[in-house]
């Protein structure tokens, strides 16, 4: 898993250093969501990191990487802290400014040491700037992640809407 990770972020900054330019539009947020999952809800802080490259006609495509760290809360399913990682490549559009994006990729993460988290998620987020260097951003993902443990595969319902506030570099 942990290699997962560093792979996956080894070729974020990879695409970054390939691809940044005068039309590069890039910010690092920091954010809240509502993970659920398995019928449990959990909030999470969020980090991440986005890249849009215009494409020409306000068309930009893009890639969007976010870690979010939930804690449990209550008597829900989940008694360990949850980390999920979310790689989502962007096709926005930008009126003003705001851009909105549809995303589509990959999740994954763990539940402590007792499970992890893979899958497909879908989705949409927008960005409006509310100064030429700080966008806000909403969004909502989907889709279906395997719960895999020691002893069983689940497949989960997944949803989280996340909101966030961002440094443009």
């Amino acid at each position: 898993m942990k290699k997962s990770l560093s792979a996956a972020l080894a070729a974020l900054a990879l695409t970054t250093a390939a691809f940044a330019n005068d039309s590069t539009i890039g910010n690092l947020h920091i954010g809240a969501s509502d993970l659920s999952l398995a019928e449990s809800s959990q909030t999470s802080i969020d980090v991440g990191l986005q890249f849009n490259w215009e494409m020409g006609s306000n068309i930009y495509l893009g890639f969007k990487g976010d870690m979010s760290f939930y804690t449990p809360q209550g008597n829900g399913t989940f008694n360990d802290t949850t980390v999920l990682m979310t790689v989502l490549p962007s096709l926005g559009y930008k009126i003003g400014d705001v851009m909105l994006n549809a995303d589509v990729g990959y999740a994954l993460g763990t539940i402590g040491d007792a499970a992890t988290l893979s899958g497909m998620v879908y989705g949409a987020h927008a960005e409006y700037y509310i100064a030429q260097e700080y966008p806000i951003g909403v969004g909502y993902q989907t889709g279906t992640l395997t719960m895999s443990t020691a002893y069983v595969d689940l497949d989960q319902d997944y949803s989280r809407a996340y909101v966030y506030i961002g440094k443009r570099f």
